[in-house]
Formats: C-alpha cells, structure tokens, sequence
C-alpha cells in the first residue's frame, strides 16, 4: 500500500516560496522599479565596493505579498543611495572580458556583455558557462557573497536583466578567494555538455551507462574540485568526532569539521577583534590557507543529485545555526549578537538552491564546496565562536506571537516592516529550509527555522562586526 505521508514541496529541486498578496498592481510597479535600477544605478554604491540591496529587499518584499506601496517605500529608501550607472568604457566580448575583471568602472559594458550572451544562449548557458570558468567562481562567492545572491534572484524569478547584472557584479568584484576556491578551467566556447547528461549517467541502465559515463568524464575534465590539490583529499574512510555534538545534527557531516576548526591552533592569533582588515591577514597566513583548503576537503560530496541535495542541506542548517547559536552566551544572558557576516552565509545559502536544481552535478558540487570555503573563513575571522545550540533552541524572542495557529505568518508580515533589507532576507532563507526540511527533521532542528527568524527580527538589522568569537567583544 503506498504511504499516506504529504508531501510538500512536491518538488523540492524547483521550490521557491511565495505568499499570496501578489496584485496586478503590484507586478507591474515591480517590473517598473526593476528596470529602472538596471538602467539607473551602479551595482555598487560606494568607491569601497558596498553593494546595491534595492532588487535583493523589492524581491524578496514582492515574494511575500508586499503592497504596493510597501514596494515603492523600498525602492526610494534604497534609490536615494545608490550611484549612477557609470557609462560604458569599452566594448567587451569573450576574447576581452579578462581584461577588465575586477574594476568596477566596467559594470555597464560587462552588463551590455552579458545582456547579449543571454539573449543569444540563454540564462542558464551562460551563468554555466561564466561563472565555471577560470577565477569566476572566486568571484561570485566573494564581495560577501552578493554576486551569487544577485544571479541567484534572477534564476529565481526568472528576469534575465538580473542575471545580467549579478554576472556584471562577479566580473567587477575581486578574486581574492581564488586560493581556496576550486580550480577550474578557462572560458569554454564551444557548446557545453548539457546538465541532463549526469543525470542521464546517474540513472542509465548498465548497458547505457558506458556511453553516458564518457559524457560525465569529459564533463568532469572540463571543470576541477580540487582546490589546486588531488582528488585524493577528499575522504569518505576518516570517522568523525560527533562528541559534544547534539544527536539531531550527527547526521550533518559539517558539524565534525567545524568542531576541528575551532580547536585548530593554526588560526589561533591571527588577528585580533580590533584589526579591521582580518580577511587582508587571513589570506597573508599561508598555513591558515592551507589548513582551511584540508577542512574543505574532508567534505567529500558524491556527484550525484541525491547527495549533492543533502550536501546542501547539511550546509544550509550549519549556516542557520552558526548565526544563532553564536550569538548567545550563558555568561551573558540577555545579550543577543548576529554576527555580519555569517548572516550573509546564511541568505546567501538559501540561492544555492536556485543554483544546483539547473546546473551540472559537478557544477553544483563545486560551487558547495566554495561557499563552504568562504564560510569557513566568515568563521574564523568572526573568532571562530562557539555554537550555543542549547541557548539557541532557548531563546524566547519577545515578539513571538504565540497566539497564532502558525507563528510563521507573524514572523513574515514583520519582516515586511523592518527597514534594513537583510533581515526579511534571513526570515526568507529560514522559512524556505522549513519548507524544504520541517517535515523531515527532528523537532528541535526543525525548531531552529523560526528561532534565527525571530532573532532577526529581533535585531532589526543591528548586525554585530566585532567578531561574535572573541570574548572581549561581549564586555566592551
């Protein structure tokens, strides 16, 4: 007899959330205000290269039944910052774009560039074909992660002009995470190996898999996760230490490593709470370098949806919990931290998602592996704090409705209402893996989900960039 369980989504793979709200109105004042910042504004709003939020905070208000004048109310409080769209310096193409990598002056004519290679292959062709290519992967995970958010909104809602602009923004941030960033290999101009090809080797009967499994070979050749090392470090035979670590999350192969990582004399000293510029003395310390390139590697994924489904999963509820759970401490009760920047591990997590459900299974694989990278380093350079799980679960927020059937609908409304555009994109990101993972998980774990939402309400954009890890930032 088959089971009775709901299934929800039905589709996982392809789930974006979404409330009713959504008017005509609504739609056709979004699609004005989007236009006019791909026509209006710089994706940077500052010389320092702080990014553009106006389409991350319209998209994700519009997502959730914002009104119309909600969604105009964002759009001015973001456009009176913003820097006007720089002309265009030069022509760029395929043979070109190399040369102006990394400059910010060049944002509209890699914007023109990208405009016309979507328009020609497609959204999806060309996010493959730019973002696995050479340092771009560094690139699209660096600057906070804000390129990969940027496309990610594109893929979501399907707006071309978007896409454009997140491959824009990668083109025009650093490459300072090329060390510990999977290596891959230069621009590809003939036509890719279509995504279905894995996914046809992973399902092929046995006489059709030889056929298949030359495709996925070449494929794999094109495209390397192995962060300049060999295959060989990626271990599936060491046991991990799953002591101190609570029983709903010793499935989760993030949490073992993490553990290491806080122990790790390698990073200890390195910088200070007061240094400002702990990610320039990161990458100076080439033993930290290379000690986070080991943690990457015991992460082994197996190129195949399945795993590379619950790979996401494990990295998705680390981020949750790595920005709750730092942030309270029993020696410090009533005292609630976000820290900045696991924060945009965090949301930037949720548009991996959007990412691995139309891209190669190798593809997929290293983009995980990248996000973790830098993840790691927001760990260490936060002062690698610890995970409170316990106060997490805990806290009481004192705004939660508990009056309500499903307190969700509470917490979705208020992030409407807060100003500062990450916090409905924390709320956002925790309310897609409830979705995803509520029906499946330990009730504690699935807890979790509205605990950091509520957090973030709760700070209302008060972010903490001291280091939530280093003890004096808790008495000063």
């Amino acid at each position: 007899m088959s089971s009775f369980k709901p299934t929800l989504p039905n589709k996982s793979e392809i789930y974006t959330i979404a409330t009713p709200g959504v008017s005509p109105e609504t739609a056709s004042l979004a699609e004005q205000l989007l236009n006019r910042n791909n026509k209006e504004f710089h994706c940077f709003f500052n010389d320092k290269k702080f990014h553009n939020h106006l389409i991350h905070h319209l998209l994700a208000a519009y997502s959730l039944g914002a009104s119309k004048e909600k969604i105009q109310e964002i759009f001015d409080e973001h456009a009176k910052d913003q820097r006007p769209i720089p002309p265009s310096i030069c022509k760029i193409t395929r043979d070109n774009y190399k040369d102006y990598l990394g400059r910010a002056e060049a944002y509209t004519s890699f914007l023109h560039f990208y405009e016309n290679e979507i328009e020609r292959y497609g959204p999806v062709d060309t996010v493959r074909r730019f973002v696995w290519s050479g340092d771009m992967l560094a690139r699209t995970v660096g600057g906070a992660y804000h390129p990969l958010i940027h496309i990610g909104y594109g893929l979501e809602f399907d707006i071309h002009g978007i896409i454009a602009e997140g491959l824009a923004m990668a083109s025009c941030t650093e490459e300072r995470f090329v060390p510990v960033t999977p290596n891959l290999p230069g621009l590809q101009y003939s036509s890719l190996i279509p995504v279905q090809a894995q996914v046809y080797a992973e399902n092929a009967t046995s006489s059709a898999r030889g056929l298949a499994s030359s495709i996925v070979d070449q494929l794999s050749e094109q495209i390397s996760t192995t962060l300049g090392m060999s295959e060989k470090i990626f271990s599936r035979s060491v046991k991990p230490d799953t002591s101190d670590i609570p029983e709903y999350l010793k499935e989760n192969t993030l949490f073992p490593i993490f553990k290491q990582i806080r122990k790790d004399p390698v990073f200890d000293n390195i910088f200070k709470s007061s240094d400002n510029n702990k990610l320039d003395m990161f990458f100076q310390n080439k033993e930290a370098v290379d000690r986070i390139k080991h943690y990457v590697g015991q992460w082994f994924i197996d190129n195949s949806t399945k795993d590379i489904q619950k790979k996401f999963k494990d990295l998705h509820t680390l981020c949750a919990i790595a920005l709750g759970s730092s942030g309270i401490r029993k020696e410090h009760p009533g005292t609630l931290k976000l820290d900045f920047f696991l924060m945009h591990a965090l949301t930037s997590s949720e548009f991996l998602h959007q990412y691995i459900g139309r891209v190669a299974l190798t593809e997929s694989v290293s983009l995980l592996h990248a996000h973790l990278a830098v993840t790691m380093i927001y760990y260490v350079t936060a002062g690698r704090p610890d995970f409170n799980i316990d106060g997490l679960l805990d806290y009481k927020s004192p705004n939660h409705s508990a009056s309500n059937n499903n307190p969700w609908f509470a917490v979705l409304d208020k992030s409407l209402s807060c100003k500062e555009a990450h916090v409905i994109k924390v709320v956002r990101s925790c309310a897609v893996a409830q979705v995803l993972y509520g029906p499946h998980e330990n009730t504690k774990l699935d807890h979790v989900w509205l605990q950091v939402a509520e957090m973030a309400l709760d700070k209302d954009g008060d972010w903490d960039f001291s280091g939530v890890g280093f003890d004096d930032t808790w008495t000063s």
